[in-house]
């Protein structure tokens, strides 16, 4: 229904969802809906809203979510009196609020507030409201002292379950001066101890407040510390005994997880997923190895991600409730008891010592009994001991990255494997013979970003029993499908997207009696040739019930 027709007829509307519509925006005539209660414009191209919309005296609900293009809200906002939520969560191109939002004394949720300089939008604006949910304040590098912070008063926000602090300031080299008042700002701005999310992002200072160590947050279940270069230490989140989410990113100093830590307290005891990104001279996870609970921290970690932590020498002895592992082939050289283990994603190193890369042991794939999901990235022949990979009985999903070659070896013991990705290795032309071993199992293959393939891999005619979805994505010289295509007989989807070369699809396709779906993207001469009733190859697809056959837009 249009929209201007509804804003001009229907003026008794209570609510007015327009969530995910293509309007971009919105007439000054939603003013007359006098008894408005809820506006969802979630998801939608507005970029402004009309000054009518202060008018509505009765909205209660104004949804804003997703909506990337908001640049600006109305001047008089404060006059909504009856607002209750306000969601701008994702208006990434916000960049200020309207003045005096703080004399919105209903209003419960505000899910995005951007610190300003001038009066009337500062953080004193968040005083006296009751904010709960969620609460992310942008800009904190424009609050000026200790006593402007205080007066956000989070502290009695005792309904506020999530909070995203970040500062954004361009400025890569702080003084010791700017280092201390952001400090002393972060300190202010203590939470009620209901929290459950605390994100913090752009701190430049050198220390965390003393209430992120503070036990009396016992409620939080998730931390992120992201792009915070200066900190030296991270605050002591061990001892919180609900904490189930840990991800510390681009921290140039820190050396250690856990430093100093009480001898009879269990560390992070209840973690469930740590994720460890761009910590250069990260040595450990604990400072002293040798304390009496040092070999029970982390006891029920089930996640752990480590990526680009190049001095990283010790982990924790045993992690034998971990299922989910990333991390280099170094890394994974220093873990032991991985019995549990579902899913290894591990990017094999150059060795410093010899010309190859870091191998993974014999022992350590025999440890993996029962590893279900292997991704693997720059690995060559030796990267991987056959006699290692003949105990991985269990695994259905092998992922292959950024490798020159595809050794044999990797195709002869996986006889329970059900899905292969090759994925942006050079020199792959063709798949190993091998892959006949899998006929009985194999049911998705994906091809993507190989920019020497330049015909369909032969070796899928060993599977032409099991193999039920194909995926050729950016495949630039593959320049036509062959006709022994359509002896895959059980494939249900064929999927081809970024392959500008092929032209045609072949005549056998009319006899895959199983092909339920077909798509075709961005691929121009092939989209045009597949067009509905006009195409020279519509004749051959249009028998297939599901078609996706999208325009190319160059």
């Amino acid at each position: 229904m249009d929209m201007s027709f509804v804003l001009n007829n229907f003026f008794c509307l209570r609510i007015l969802d327009a969530s995910r519509t293509r309007i971009n925006e919105l007439s000054s005539a939603v003013g007359n809906l006098k008894h408005l209660r809820q506006l969802n414009l979630s998801g939608t191209q507005i970029r402004t809203l009309p000054d009518s919309i202060c008018r509505l005296w009765n909205l209660q609900v104004l949804n804003l979510d997703d909506c990337k293009k908001l640049e600006t809200l109305p001047k008089k906002t404060r006059d909504l009196i009856n607002l209750h939520h306000l969601f701008l969560e994702d208006c990434e191109s916000l960049t200020e609020m309207p003045s005096k939002i703080g004399e919105l004394t209903s209003l419960r949720t505000l899910s995005h507030f951007i610190v300003g300089r001038n009066r009337g939008n500062r953080l004193e604006e968040l005083q006296c409201l009751k904010l709960g949910g969620k609460l992310t304040i942008r800009h904190l590098e424009r609050v000026e002292n200790l006593m402007d912070a205080k007066k956000a008063n989070l502290a009695e926000k005792e309904n506020l379950l999530h909070l995203n602090l970040q500062w954004e300031s361009d400025n890569d080299a702080p003084t010791l001066e700017e280092k201390e008042s952001e400090e002393k700002v972060f300190e202010a701005l203590e939470p009620h101890r209901n929290l459950e999310i605390l994100w913090v992002w752009g701190f430049n200072g050198r220390f965390f407040p003393d209430w992120m160590s503070n036990s009396t947050l016992g409620k939080l279940v998730d931390v992120h510390i992201s792009s915070c270069k200066n900190f030296l230490h991270l605050p002591q989140l061990g001892e919180l005994p609900h904490l189930k989410y840990l991800w510390v990113t681009t921290a140039e100093e820190v050396e250690y997880i856990i430093e100093d830590p009480l001898i009879s307290v269990l560390q992070f005891p209840s973690l469930r997923t740590l994720y460890l990104w761009s910590l250069p001279n990260l040595k450990g996870f604990l400072k002293d190895q040798v304390t009496t609970k040092s070999d029970e921290a982390f006891s029920n970690l089930e996640e752990l991600r480590i990526e680009d932590c190049s001095s990283l020498k010790v982990v924790p002895s045993s992690l034998k409730k971990l299922k989910k592992l990333k991390c280099t082939s170094s890394t994974l050289a220093l873990l032991s008891n991985l019995e549990n283990l579902t899913k290894l994603d591990v990017y094999f190193e150059e060795s410093t010592s010899v010309e190859m890369k870091c191998a993974v042991t014999t022992e350590t794939l025999r440890s993996l009994t029962n590893l279900k999901i292997l991704k693997i990235s720059n690995a060559d022949e030796l990267s991987l001991p056959e006699q290692g990979l003949r105990a991985l009985k269990s695994l259905t999903n092998l992922y292959i990255v950024n490798c020159n070659s595809l050794p044999r070896v990797w195709f002869v013991h996986f006889t329970a494997l059900e899905e292969l990705g090759i994925n942006g290795c050079p020199e792959v032309v063709e798949l190993p013979q091998e892959i006949k071993n899998l006929n009985n199992s194999l049911k998705t293959v994906i091809l993507s970003d190989l920019p020497n393939m330049v015909c369909v891999p032969k070796a899928l005619q060993h599977v032409l029993d099991s193999l039920q979805y194909l995926y050729l994505f950016g495949l630039p010289q593959l320049s036509s499908l062959p006709g022994w295509l359509g002896d895959l007989r059980c494939l249900e989807d064929l999927s081809i997207r970024d392959c500008l070369k092929i032209a045609s699809i072949p005549d056998s396709i009319r006899g895959m009696t199983k092909l339920r779906h077909l798509s075709v993207q961005e691929c121009p001469e092939l989209e045009r040739r597949c067009e509905r009733e006009k195409g020279e190859d519509w004749h051959k697809i249009a028998h297939i019930p599901i078609l996706q056959i999208v325009e190319w837009i160059p």
